[in-house]
């Protein structure tokens, strides 16, 4: 993918949006599956016109150069660990405080 296609946006998101963008899964804590509500709040805060994956364009650890490094099998990669924020999640508007973990949110250009 040619990166200059798309404009990008760098997230912060929360363990829910993790969860929905890896796994398609959202479960509230009575075990609930809500990842079509969940699904519905990150299309209110970015639209349907945005693709969002995990991962950092940026990030020194879980970025662009580290997947080359691990083409060419660099055993010095670390990986990208999850931080505490009281920021709002950018995936889906969350004011809750909790981890956060990369992710970009990709627009073609038109």
């Amino acid at each position: 993918m040619n990166t200059n296609e798309y404009d990008t946006t760098e997230l912060a998101i929360c363990v829910d949006c993790t969860m929905l963008l890896a796994n398609g899964e959202v479960f509230d804590s009575e075990g609930n599956d809500i990842a079509a509500e969940h699904a519905n709040l990150m299309v209110a805060v970015w639209g349907e016109k945005f693709d969002i994956t995990l991962g950092s364009l940026e990030c020194e650890y879980c970025g662009a150069d580290a997947r080359e490094a691990a083409r060419n099998n660099d055993t010095e990669i670390e990986d990208c660990e999850p931080w505490f924020s009281w920021q709002s999640c950018d995936g889906c508007g969350s004011h809750l405080g909790g981890d956060r973990e990369h992710a970009v949110a990709w627009q073609r250009k038109s």
